[in-house]
């Protein structure tokens, strides 16, 4: 008998426990939130909007909780900005006094970039818990919340003013090779497979200048995807500060260029291996172009998509992976179609050819970062 009080008497303290903590909610909010996209065919989040009843229950609180960096409006007048990761609990009879309406419902709204539904709570009822009621709105003087800096993206727009610089250097210098390189119709033409071009030498001046502003622009890409896809062991180096990027762009730079030369001595040993005559630098230089156009419709793509908050940050670079991919694919294909008119063996040998120069040292790349 004494036993059976005991857990009697304590089932009634655990449930007066439960009481004085959690209180008695009368409404769920949660899933009534509706998420307002800033460009509808992309997920981009960033405004959670919830009309909530002050008029029933009228002496009932509102409990809401909300990340970093959110802002908290009511009927469209800024009422909380969170400094951290917050929760509030606010009367109904407050905010029929700060938001006078003859509706008996309030429109709240919570503004965080990269919002999602799960990071927020609100609940109507009666709370007993330590968390602070607020009673008054904030001053506009603490709402003037100094903005952190993305180091990633004032790195990413300050090297891309610089490689802007060097390629209107080069244009001047070179100005018959810019535009020679430039021409989006030789991509589909076999202009880049005539004997003149066999003979192009990759240690020139101009040719070493554009594969410089090339790489340069490639490390830039490599950077923002490393940071933004957290690459597991790469992105530990991206946390310094912003001159601490530029060294390691210039020194990515560098060792994507000693990877051209490279690549020239692979196709140089591929091309004997096959005996596809003396295509190298043909194959070289056709996919230069080729990368050249990708990296320009990637750092477009990416610029607009950082500018504007198209989207998720890690999303955007997600999809211009893609879209990298599907380019250099149709690049490579590209390549098999002109080299079918230009040697004389079989095609699954000219496959094998390409495999091999090409799309296994690709793959190769990808999975080292990828892990």
């Amino acid at each position: 008998m004494k036993k059976l009080i005991g857990i009697f008497l304590g089932l009634v303290l655990v449930a007066g426990l439960a009481r004085s903590t959690f209180g008695q909610v009368l409404e769920n909010y949660n899933s009534a939130f509706e998420i307002t996209h800033r460009f509808e065919p992309f997920y981009s989040p960033e405004r959670a909007t919830v009309e909530v009843n002050v008029k029933d229950f009228p002496s009932a609180q509102f409990k809401i909780s909300v990340p970093k960096g959110a802002s908290v409006f009511v009927e469209n007048v800024l009422w909380q900005h969170a400094d951290a990761d917050t929760s509030f609990i606010v009367g109904s009879d407050t905010w029929r006094t700060q938001f006078p309406s003859q509706s008996a419902t309030r429109k709240v709204s919570i503004l965080k970039r990269d919002l999602q539904p799960r990071m927020l709570s609100l609940h109507k009822g009666y709370f007993e818990d330590a968390t602070p009621i607020v009673s008054e709105p904030i001053l506009v003087e603490t709402a003037m919340v100094k903005r952190g800096k993305d180091r990633l993206k004032e790195f990413f727009y300050i090297a891309l003013v610089i490689v802007m610089g060097l390629v209107a250097l080069y244009k001047v210098v070179f100005p018959v090779v810019f535009t020679n390189m430039l021409k989006p119709a030789s991509v589909f033409t076999a202009e880049d497979f005539a004997d003149s071009h066999a003979k192009s030498r990759i240690f020139s001046t101009d040719v070493i200048f554009y594969l410089v502003i090339f790489n340069m622009l490639l490390m830039l890409i490599v950077v923002l995807a490393v940071y933004y896809m957290e690459v597991s062991i790469l992105r530990n180096f991206l946390r310094g500060e912003l001159n601490f990027l530029f060294l390691v762009w210039l020194l990515g730079s560098v060792v994507l260029f000693v990877i051209s030369v490279g690549k020239v001595m692979w196709l140089k040993a591929t091309t004997s291996i096959y005996e596809v005559g003396r295509l190298e630098f043909i194959h070289f230089f056709y996919m230069l172009r080729v990368f050249s156009y990708t990296l320009l419709v990637l750092v477009a793509f990416i610029t607009l998509g950082l500018a504007n908050d198209i989207m998720e940050t890690r999303q955007l670079i997600s999809y211009s992976m893609v879209l990298f991919f599907i380019l250099y694919i149709g690049g490579v294909s590209m390549l098999f179609f002109f080299m079918t008119k230009k040697v004389s063996f079989k095609n699954y040998h000219l496959f094998s050819y390409l495999c091999t120069a090409e799309l296994i040292p690709f793959l190769a790349i990808v999975k080292l970062i990828i892990g």
